[in-house]
């Protein structure tokens, strides 16, 4: 069985690219932005429907951060 929690591309990113995330989850640890926010690139995928009733709190190069009203 594949795990369906990740996109089929996921796997197969360079790894620049899990270096990023990396650094990413360390630097969490010294921010807020994270603490019940969700994200997604709006640009490249649209706005989730499941977003339509929560409010835009940051955005950061192409993803915008939501948290729930």
């Amino acid at each position: 069985m594949t795990n369906k929690l990740n996109a089929d591309h996921v796997d197969k990113e360079p790894q620049w690219v899990w270096d990023l995330a990396k650094k990413a989850w360390a630097e969490s640890k010294h921010n807020r932005l994270h603490s019940g926010a969700f994200w997604e690139n709006v640009k490249a995928f649209g706005k989730p429907d499941c977003f339509k009733d929560m409010v835009k709190v940051c955005e950061y190069k192409d993803h915008i951060f939501f948290k729930e009203k």
